[in-house]
């Protein structure tokens, strides 16, 4: 399987998310509404990125806070992916380890907003 196969997988869920209004909170805090300019860090349980304040915080707290911290612009990418029509991913790939971080995290948010932890497609390895 490609690359550009794998991202317009990732961006067909990014805009499944959208359509049915789980789609994650990109443009502030999603635990304190603050603007973030650092949005590498991802909580699956805040539903979207966070900021620093906010991520120490959950640190500090919780041992198992299902958040991510990327080494890419989570927003950015999450943010193309939603307001670009699927054609334009025919040809784009992402780079293979954001693909699989991007994967990893989508899975996880589904799981735990969606309650969906048996996905059909994970079984013929799609995702």
């Amino acid at each position: 399987r490609s690359q550009k196969h794998d991202t317009l997988l990732l961006a067909f869920m990014v805009k499944a998310l959208d359509c049915i209004g789980m789609f994650p909170e990109l443009g502030c805090c999603s635990r304190c509404g603050k603007p973030c300019e650092d949005s590498k860090v991802f909580s699956i349980k805040d539903g979207g990125i966070i900021c620093r304040e906010c991520k120490d915080e959950i640190i500090d707290q919780d041992s198992e806070s299902l958040m991510y911290i990327t080494d890419f612009n989570i927003s950015e990418i999450m943010g193309y992916f939603k307001k670009e029509h699927l054609r334009n991913f025919k040809k784009i790939a992402l780079d293979d380890n954001i693909s699989k971080e991007l994967k990893k995290i989508l899975r996880n948010y589904l799981k735990y907003h969606l309650d969906i932890y048996n996905l059909k497609s994970e079984e013929l390895d799609i995702l």
